[in-house]
């Protein structure tokens, strides 16, 4: 008898302490100004700081030395903390390419939406030298699936 109430405590003191670890997570979606989109994820956990991570666009406009593209990537070494003030600010450098992205942004207070600018200056693999310019983006939160 004295196990069973031990193995409950155990179990009910692992979903307590589990529990205080949960985050919510959010994903988010939108546009570029000049067309092409843009997705990433919210992490809020309970006791951190807020993250972005998995930061994806697609047909971004960029010019380089070969022509005009429509070019699509993503960051995969995020997470990134937003401060105390919901900004965000990433710069991700391909040292094998030459080539620099930036994303800058900042939450709404009621966190529902995001918007800022992203720039791709650099070599890519569509061409050299290619440049987007500072193209501001706008994003929103996405209801959950159900």
């Amino acid at each position: 008898m004295l196990k069973r109430i031990a193995l409950v405590l155990a179990l009910v003191a692992a979903l307590v302490l589990t529990s205080a670890a949960w985050a919510v997570t959010s994903d988010f979606a939108g546009k570029f100004e000049s067309g092409g989109t843009v997705s990433f994820k919210l992490n809020q956990p309970e006791s951190e700081p807020a993250t972005i991570s998995n930061w994806m666009w697609t047909r971004l406009r960029i010019k380089c030395l070969n022509g005009k593209h429509r070019y699509s990537g993503y960051f995969g070494d995020l997470p990134e903390i937003v401060d105390s003030e919901l900004r965000f600010h990433v710069e991700r450098v391909n040292q094998q390419r030459r080539g620099r992205a930036i994303l800058h942004g900042h939450f709404a207070k009621d966190w529902e939406s995001a918007k800022g600018w992203f720039k791709i200056r650099g070599n890519t693999e569509l061409g050299r030298r290619c440049r987007s310019g500072r193209v501001k983006w706008r994003a929103t939160r996405v209801p959950p699936a159900g």
